[in-house]
This record gives structure tokens, C-alpha cells and sequence, in this order.
């Protein structure tokens, strides 16, 4: 009989309890933080955040359009520090980098720069979409 009412009094306090890991999926979202329209004859992109307030806990890379064959990215840091993460493949319509959290908790990032080989013979239009985690 104890065992039954106790049963019932931690159920019912868990069920009328703020779910945690709800709140802490509201609290930190993702925003488009920036993009760059990437040119085919060229070799490289950089691409800065829109906003005055840079500061994210995580990123990643978003491509549309025309298909592009990515080497790798550097993020490089409001405090002068930068870090290289490798893609190494065709980056097309849709495709998402994996997301980099980043070491520390919320860094501020001054901008990202995207290495690719060019391609002269294409013709059409892609777009890099830098997304940050708040």
C-alpha cells in the first residue's frame, strides 16, 4: 500500500513538472547567421554573420544550388583564433556540413571562409548559408 501511494505521488509530480530538456531545446535555436554566393571561377569564399551579435555555441554549412566540390572550412574567431574542419566532397543542393559545436561554449565568429575547386565550365549559381546555434 505504501509502495502503491508513493508510486502515484512521484507520478503525479513528474507529470505536472517542467519538462528539462524541452526548455533547453526552446532556449537554444538555430538562426541563418549568413551567406555568400559562391562564384565558380574562383577558389575561395568568406562568409560573415549579419548580425552585430556573433555569438554561437555551435555552426554549420548549408549549400544550395549548383553543386560544388568543397576542400574544407576555416571558422575564425572575434578572439584571433581559427579552426579548419575538412569536407572534401561535392556539395550540392541541400546538402549540410556535420555541426561543429564549438570548444568552450558560445564563441564569438568574425567570419568562415570556404575552400572549393573551381570549376570554370559551370555556369550556375550556388549559395553558402552559414547557420549558428544559439
Amino acid at each position: 500500500m505504501k509502495g502503491t501511494l508513493l508510486f502515484i505521488t512521484i507520478f503525479i509530480f513528474y507529470s505536472f513538472s517542467p519538462n528539462i530538456t524541452e526548455n533547453s531545446l526552446n532556449r537554444s535555436k538555430w538562426i541563418q547567421a549568413g551567406k555568400s554566393f559562391v562564384n565558380v571561377k574562383l577558389d575561395n569564399v568568406s562568409i560573415y554573420p549579419s548580425r552585430q551579435d556573433s555569438e554561437f555555441t555551435a555552426m554549420r554549412l548549408v549549400f544550395e544550388g549548383e553543386s560544388i566540390d568543397a576542400h574544407h572550412f576555416m571558422i575564425h574567431f572575434e578572439d584571433g583564433k581559427s579552426k579548419r574542419y575538412l569536407l572534401k566532397r561535392k556539395c550540392g543542393n541541400g546538402f549540410k556540413s556535420r555541426i561543429v559545436d564549438f570548444e568552450g561554449g558560445v564563441r564569438a565568429v568574425k567570419k568562415v571562409d570556404l575552400w572549393y575547386r573551381p570549376n570554370p565550365l559551370e555556369n550556375g549559381e550556388s549559395i553558402v548559408i552559414l547557420w549558428g546555434k544559439e
